[in-house]
């Protein structure tokens, strides 16, 4: 985390060694508790708050090539349109504390958030890195969501989850009453002629009424929009989608676009917005 960085973000933080959760302060160039433990702040700025048993694999999270696809993906502005819906219903608090969760390398974070107390968090330590490099203004934190999140009980105003996985629970416990978690999900023709290309299989996506389900009493839809776009894509953006869903990570399905030289893609978001009661 940058000594740049909001100093409200400082008190909102909270120690993940199993069974400590003691708020976290800053200490010359680490992150620690009143029990005594640490975490250095790397040289980027951001903060491995990873435990030992939050470790599913030796380099956990997504790789780096589908992180770099996704980036590209991103930057070649064909996240524009939801961007621009994003922006439009402010996802990102003005003034509270405000998360990307599953942030990536940060497209998104710096896309969207103000110059207030604004997180990005990754299970990916690469992903992190790179996003704290690019804006080390910014606090930026290696964490197993799933495991648990690093915050103090209703430390956040708003959580913006971008095809992320959903730990409802702990969302429940960091996001404020009145707090919004805005979750895009993929519509149902989320990359549809790529998947009847690749898999034969031109079937509606379905994510919407699972999401609604998992976060049941506590919570009420304030929102709820479809966006579509059509994307052009040559055989390097075609690569980058396939990395986006992670098929691009098994070769018999890369192997089915060989020959393809250009696709016109649908993108399709379905973002769902929920009211922490």
């Amino acid at each position: 985390m940058s000594t740049a960085a909001h100093p409200l973000e400082l008190r909102l933080l909270r120690c993940t060694v199993r069974g400590c959760g003691a708020p976290l302060e800053l200490a010359a160039h680490a992150l620690v508790c009143a029990r005594g433990h640490a975490f250095d702040r790397a040289r980027a700025g951001h903060v491995n708050l990873l435990q030992p048993q939050d470790r599913r694999a030796p380099e956990p999270g997504d790789s780096s090539a589908a992180l770099l696809a996704r980036e590209r993906w991103f930057e070649r502005g064909r996240a524009a349109a939801l961007v621009a819906a994003l922006a439009a219903r402010g996802a990102a608090s003005a003034s509270g504390a405000w998360l990307d969760l599953c942030c990536g390398t940060g497209a998104f974070t710096r896309a969207l958030a103000p110059r207030g107390p604004a997180f990005g968090l990754d299970l990916a330590a690469f992903a992190i890195e790179r996003a704290a490099k690019r804006d080390p203004a910014r606090a930026w934190l290696v964490a197993n969501a799933d495991r648990g999140l690093p915050f103090v009980d209703g430390a956040l105003e708003r959580v913006l989850a971008v095809q992320a996985r959903l730990p409802e629970r702990e969302l429940a416990r960091v996001v404020a009453p009145g707090g919004r978690v805005i979750a895009v999900l993929p519509g149902a023709r989320d990359q549809l002629e790529l998947r009847e290309r690749v898999l034969a299989d031109a079937r509606p996506l379905e994510h919407a009424e699972r999401t609604r389900a998992l976060f049941g009493a506590g919570w009420r839809v304030a929102h709820e929009e479809q966006l579509e776009a059509r994307v052009a894509c040559d055989r390097a953006a075609l690569a980058d989608a396939l990395a986006l869903a992670y098929r691009g990570q098994r070769a018999s399905e890369t192997a089915r676009l060989a020959g393809v030289d250009e696709l016109v893609v649908t993108q399709a978001w379905h973002v769902l917005e929920l009211e922490r009661c």
